[in-house]
């Protein structure tokens, strides 16, 4: 395997979508690449301050998420406004920690003061809600990573392991996988967790393991992505991206 690193500014966030584009937030400043790394539109409001968070799972319909401002964004696929932005704090979430996209077009977030999940419908109703998890599992939490997939809600705490929903807020079950950097769900069973240098993957219904282990350090988070070549966009602690090969031929 090689590696390349992609650009001489920090990151310190990204996603990618089911095409490849490739979503970077620099402070306040969103920028979407291509596959072939050629930047298409960007986008910032100073308004809101610093991006907390993206979600670019749907790539018709990304949620962009200002925590200290409690805002939630939706932009097209030209990082172009969808709607005005939804203030939190008018729906009585000021201090809502997370954010992610959820379907027909709702959004869940994660509000610390009553230690629970909320699902915003369409129309800006709630539509689901967990209640205070804190009576449901015995214990506080302080979640890092929110996300849906499928027909579950993961939610992520470092120290006190993985939380999964039903896509109605059904408490399911908690995984005891503690110290994890970054989280995600691939295809429909394989759970994949990082730890500083390596990916854990874990086939929830097999439960067989695997590992992989990068030549990098003090990594932030992993995105695997394939077309005609496979490669990660790994990010480091640091903000430095940089995109690592596994098979074929770099295009660069």
């Amino acid at each position: 395997m090689r590696s390349k690193l992609l650009f001489n500014f920090k990151v310190d966030a990204f996603d990618i979508d089911v095409l490849g584009n490739l979503y970077l937030v620099n402070e306040n400043e969103l920028i979407k690449y291509n596959s072939e790394l050629e930047k298409q539109a960007t986008f910032s409001n100073l308004s809101y301050g610093e991006i907390t968070s993206i979600d670019a799972s749907d790539a018709m319909n990304l949620l962009v998420f200002y925590e200290d401002f409690a805002k939630v964004l939706f932009l097209d696929n030209t990082l172009s406004l969808k709607k005005s932005a939804i203030d939190l704090s008018d729906l009585g979430f000021p201090n809502a920690s997370l954010a992610c996209l959820s379907y027909n077009n709702a959004f869940w977030i994660f509000d610390p003061v009553n230690q629970e999940l909320i699902r915003i419908n369409q129309f800006l109703e709630i539509g689901e809600r967990t209640g205070n998890l804190n009576q449901i599992i015995n214990i506080e939490i302080e979640p890092n990573q929110l996300f849906e997939s499928g027909d579950h809600v993961y939610l992520k705490d470092s120290k006190k392991g993985i939380f999964v929903f039903d896509r109605y807020g059904g408490f399911l079950k908690r995984m005891p996988f503690l110290n994890v950097d970054d989280l995600q769900i691939e295809g429909e069973n394989t759970l994949k967790y990082l730890r500083n240098d390596t990916t854990f993957s874990y086939n929830m219904k097999s439960l067989q393991s695997d590992t992989t282990i990068y030549e990098f350090h003090s990594i932030k988070k992993v995105i695997p992505f394939s077309n005609q070549e496979g490669y990660y966009y790994i990010l480091q602690k640091n903000g430095e991206l940089r995109r690592q090969f596994w098979i074929g031929t770099p295009s660069f």
